[in-house]
């Protein structure tokens, strides 16, 4: 059950004005590789073995891994990971299982400057003065995505993978360790588009680091009765069809639905038991868009669409990797979450009950999670949990048995949630479904006896509850561009005025994130995805499309809105009651740009979103 995969722990970094090099700080990495060389000027790559000359003569810094290779309008650039904090050890013993979360990377263009002729096997020019405007934008764009928290990886665990894919695909014992990339599921790989120089080759792969985004926490001892174990939260976000709130929603044509987490809590026994439990998260498998227009709360839009071939993709997808399957759909019976509810109701049953389209089964529960909360307070997630209790059974967990050295036990389905925005409502119930499994695993283990519950250990519950509430923050942000709503019922079960008072303050920012900064958020994800690849040639003899992105259009209106409201209040405050005619005229005046601002962008406001311009948006 140990690692059987590796890559490339810390690298020293040689710069000269024709190469890059990366040599491996400890060379028993089960390769017999030492050292990766990069040409500057004709962008090859190559392994080589003589290593001494050049650790001799020149200053090396160090790295913790590449991240990957990008292509931008100046050339190649090469990108390092130069920062990172350990997060703890999956496995108590050997070091063979430490995590590290990305904290810091070096951006480095393969040419010396802007102004310098980029000499490659197709091209030789020099940037002008346009060219260098949008290079610095497609940097800034990069700088910004990788800012974002939520970037782990592992030297020899496999964090893109559950613990039952890997015990499937374990290398035989007495074979050398494969590269990590080699296993690594590159759905969840988020630097897949910028190592591909690197996979392409076998010889490069035990120096492709695979990085995931999502969220891991570990926390190493917990004792109970004299027993210890750890306890492990590792989500992973996909790559396909990723992007931010409003312009990633629903299915596309392949099956792949907007924010689809997959997120595995481990349970790690002093006795060295292996228990593991999944579930997962996705935007309801629909096409439907709900486009950015400077309302609070844009208009569904569910076009008519071949729903069912894309559905068909997705659960397929999910009974091969996961079995069979239960989707909890959390969204409102009533108004437009009503009818978006009704519609997957109908694709669901059409999935289930057409059998001439060989769709495996799906158990369906819609529970209204704010309409059931409102009538019968938070006790009402009882009923849910009651609905869903006997899927969550007989789907049952992952269990490896250290004294029999076999697995005893494995997943055999999955529970998948969604609500609108696959967040806030989600986070709540998954954190509920999470703590009824790990009881059961505990009681397994041996931990806890069968009349014993995890509220019973106040720090067991406390850490069980913070840890779900960090992890929904940070997956939050990712999507939505604040920490998560409802968070302070997950971590203490209850829900407090302070909590709303929170949720309002991050409903309003992420009213501002959505409408005026996501479409450059989108653009960056896609720029890091390769969704949308850099041609050198923009700005010069192929138009460019960042010069679409009019940043004076997107803030003027609700910048002259706020001054105008502004002025209005400032007279008001200034003169009170004793407003003369021409002051009452100047207070009208503005009160009245306010409302003429409101009714533009009440009507127009998707021309004055911030929307993307490398992958075209329908508007």
């Amino acid at each position: 059950m140990e690692s059987s995969y590796h890559v490339c722990r810390k690298l020293r970094f040689y710069e000269t004005p024709e190469y890059f090099y990366l040599i491996p700080v400890d060379r028993s990495s089960g390769s017999d590789v030492q050292a990766l060389s990069i040409n500057r000027l004709t962008n090859e790559i190559n392994v080589f073995y003589d290593t001494e000359a050049i650790e001799r003569s020149i200053f090396a810094d160090i790295c913790y891994g590449i991240f990957g290779i990008i292509r931008l309008i100046s050339g190649n650039h090469l990108i390092l990971i130069t920062e990172a904090s350990r997060v703890g050890e999956i496995y108590s013993s050997g070091g063979d299982s430490i995590v590290y979360r990305m904290k810091n990377v070096r951006i480095i263009p393969y040419s010396n400057n802007h102004e310098a002729s980029l000499s490659t096997k197709t091209t030789s020019m020099v940037l002008n003065d346009q060219q260098k405007a949008y290079n610095d934008r497609y940097l800034i764009m990069l700088q910004s995505i990788l800012r974002m928290p939520g970037y782990y990886f592992s030297y020899s665990y496999d964090l893109s993978s559950t613990l039952q894919r890997t015990s499937r695909q374990s290398a035989p014992k007495n074979q050398r360790p494969l590269p990590l990339i080699e296993s690594a599921n590159m759905e969840f790989v988020w630097n897949r588009a910028l190592l591909s120089q690197l996979t392409s080759e076998t010889k490069f792969h035990y120096f492709c680091l695979p990085i995931i985004c999502g969220f891991v926490a570990i926390h190493p001892q917990l004792l109970i009765k004299q027993r210890s174990f750890r306890w492990v939260l590792i989500s992973r976000r996909s790559t396909n069809r990723c992007g931010t709130r409003w312009f990633a929603r629903g299915i596309n044509p392949d099956g792949y639905v907007a924010n689809f987490i997959e997120t595995e809590q481990l349970l790690l026994t002093d006795r060295n038991d292996r228990f593991a439990f999944v579930q997962i998260r996705g935007s309801i498998p629909l096409f439907w868009s709900q486009l950015p227009n400077l309302r609070y709360k844009p208009t569904f839009v569910v076009p008519k669409a071949p729903h069912i071939e894309s559905y068909g993709h997705h659960v397929r997808r999910l009974a091969r990797e996961h079995g069979r399957l239960c989707f909890v759909n959390l969204i409102g019976n009533k108004g437009s979450e009503g009818r978006l509810g009704k519609a997957f109701t109908d694709v669901v049953n059409d999935g289930n009950f057409n059998r001439g389209n060989d769709i495996p089964f799906v158990n369906f529960e819609w529970f209204d999670f704010h309409g059931e909360c409102r009538r019968n307070g938070w006790q009402a997630l009882n009923k849910l949990m009651d609905q869903i209790r006997s899927f969550i059974d007989e789907y049952g967990y992952y269990w490896w048995c250290s004294s029999n050295n076999s697995i005893q036990k494995i997943q055999q389905g999955v529970i998948r949630t969604n609500c609108i925005d696959s967040l806030d409502r989600t986070n709540v119930v998954q954190s509920l479904i999470g703590k009824y499994v790990l009881r059961k695993q505990m009681i397994q283990a041996g931990i806890l006896s069968e009349f014993e519950m995890i509220e019973s250990y106040p720090d067991l519950n406390s850490l069980f509850s913070n840890m779900w509430a960090d992890h929904a923050d940070v997956c939050s942000i990712q999507y939505a561009g604040t920490g998560a709503l409802k968070s302070d019922f997950t971590r203490t079960g209850k829900r407090r005025l302070t909590g709303v008072i929170a949720d309002g303050i991050n409903s309003l920012i992420r009213y501002y994130k959505n409408n005026f900064e996501d479409g450059f958020r989108q653009d960056s994800i896609d720029l890091i995805l390769g969704a949308y690849q850099v041609d050198e040639r923009e700005g010069k003899q192929v138009k460019c499309p960042l010069q679409e992105r009019n940043l004076v259009k997107i803030f003027f209106l609700p910048i002259f809105f706020l001054l105008s409201l502004g002025m209005f209040a400032w007279i008001i405050i200034l003169y009170g009651n004793g407003l003369n005619i021409e002051q009452a005229l100047y207070s009208l005046f503005w009160l009245a740009m306010s409302a003429i601002c409101l009714i533009i962008m009440y009507y127009f406001g998707n021309e004055f979103a911030d929307y993307p311009t490398l992958v075209k948006r329908r508007r």
